[in-house]
């Protein structure tokens, strides 16, 4: 296991694409410029960078799985739902009336898209 995580590590990274993470990982915090009125209206807690991290590797585990030697949109599309999904907390009342953490990354990911 430790070598295909080792592999993950290397496959490369478009150019922006750490910024562009950082940017949508900051747009779910309430108090960001960046976040869209849904973020402000309906989460206590945002990501931390530590989901950035997970994001990017997951890209690039997800890269590998699709036969590629290099990330690409897509793939850090697909792999932010996953990676912010638990490490964004709600406010009692969005929870309360069904707002989902799912809901609002698509929010993030209109307003901040990934390319």
């Amino acid at each position: 296991m430790p070598g295909r995580r080792r592999l993950a590590a290397l496959v490369p990274l478009p150019a922006g694409a750490t910024a562009a993470v950082a940017t949508a990982v900051h747009a779910t915090h309430p108090d960001a410029d960046e976040a869209p009125a849904e973020v402000r209206q309906h989460v206590r807690y945002g990501a931390s960078p530590r989901a950035g991290i997970a994001t990017l590797a997951g890209a690039r585990a997800l890269a590998l799985l699709r036969g590629r030697a290099h990330v690409s949109p897509e793939d850090l599309r697909d792999a932010l739902l996953p990676a912010l999904r638990h490490r964004v907390l709600l406010r009692y009342e969005a929870v309360a009336a069904g707002v989902s953490v799912d809901d609002l990354v698509r929010a993030v990911l209109a307003s901040h898209p990934v390319r």
